[in-house]
């Protein structure tokens, strides 16, 4: 395995992902693939990415014409191998898998749902198995660590769904709700490591908000909640959240100010406090932290560049820029 990372950078207003090449030593991006998703008609409003837990394959959604998922696999050099396309019964925001590769998970902000496909034991996305109905604007569908449970928002009904996870053709059983303030726009969430604490972003207040989580019963209560900002403002549109791999540092972005804020992570309670605030690329709705910690990769919708930041104790500093397809809007990265 090499110490350079993969970045894949889904381009809605091309429909392409590109696959660009981080080295490590020196911070340099480079361009190393751009696929067009194939039987793609015409492009959508975003390009969600997921990788199969193995590692081995990179699903794609097109929210555009036609409405599918598609399979790629991923070479030694990182770069992608189509394999086919399955059909989706909705726009997807947002893709993941259960943590035993054995379902796709996607929210469909438009359509007030989040469903459940197959994968087959060679990692292609195969029969849709099942559809929820939501409150307005399910974003973001995740599986929680333990693989009990998984979680999907709804923005626009300021909840989370927390789904028993089954076993077979339905996988998502009867949920219960985890309510927010009004207002709030749950958006992307993640959990620390331990799976016991639960990080929120909200979208339309541009909050994060701490709850503690119950991994046996899927129940949690709020702890926190802190604003992404030193300033005040009247029109939020926080896009993204992730922390760093050792979990000393939190870090959310927020479009209409193009602002990344970066958080100190209290160690025993899992607390925020406001780091540091930094200017990044235009309208980003997607970033990503490679697994040392040491970059964050960040992409802007308007700018139609990516740039890699180099961290150190929370705090970025650019070290490139390369652009890309039209719109970018979802970062992934994979470890050579």
């Amino acid at each position: 395995m090499s110490d350079n990372i993969s970045v894949y950078v889904g381009c809605a207003g091309s429909g392409e992902i590109w696959v660009v090449e981080l080295n490590t030593e020196h911070g340099n991006l480079s361009h190393r693939q751009n696929l067009r998703l194939p039987d793609l008609i015409s492009e959508g409003g975003s390009l969600p990415l997921a990788f199969s837990p193995s590692g081995q394959q990179l699903y794609a959604a097109s929210r555009g014409e036609p409405l599918f998922v598609a399979t790629l696999d991923i070479a030694a050099d990182g770069q992608l191998n189509h394999r086919g396309n399955a059909p989706l019964d909705a726009s997807m925001a947002y893709l993941s898998t259960d943590s035993r590769g054995r379902y796709l998970f996607g929210a469909s902000y438009g359509d007030n749902l989040v469903s459940a496909y197959a994968i087959d034991a060679d990692g292609l996305v195969t029969d849709h198995l099942q559809t929820f109905a939501t409150e307005p604007h399910a974003h973001a569908i995740l599986e929680a660590p333990s693989g009990r449970h998984v979680l999907a928002s709804s923005l626009g009904g300021d909840r989370l769904y927390v789904f028993p996870l089954a076993e077979g053709t339905s996988p998502l059983a009867e949920p219960t709700t985890i309510e927010f303030p009004a207002g709030t726009g749950p958006r992307h969430f993640i959990f620390d490591s331990s799976g016991t604490r639960l990080y929120v972003l909200g979208e339309l207040d541009g909050s994060v908000t701490l709850l503690d989580y119950d991994e046996t019963s899927g129940s949690a209560e709020i702890r926190q909640r802190i604003a992404i900002s030193k300033g005040q403002h009247d029109d939020y549109w926080a896009s993204d959240i992730h922390l760093s791999p050792c979990g000393h540092f939190l870090y959310a972005c927020e479009r209409n100010s193009s602002l990344l804020t970066s958080f100190r992570v209290d160690p025993q309670s899992g607390e925020l406090s406001l780091h540091a605030e930094h200017e990044i690329e235009q309208q980003p709705r997607g970033f990503a932290v490679d697994e040392s910690g040491h970059y964050l990769i960040a992409a802007g919708q308007l700018s139609g560049h990516i740039s890699a930041y180099r961290l150190a104790d929370g705090r970025l500093e650019q070290v490139a820029r390369l652009k890309v397809g039209d719109s970018p809007d979802w970062i992934s990265l994979r470890q050579r």
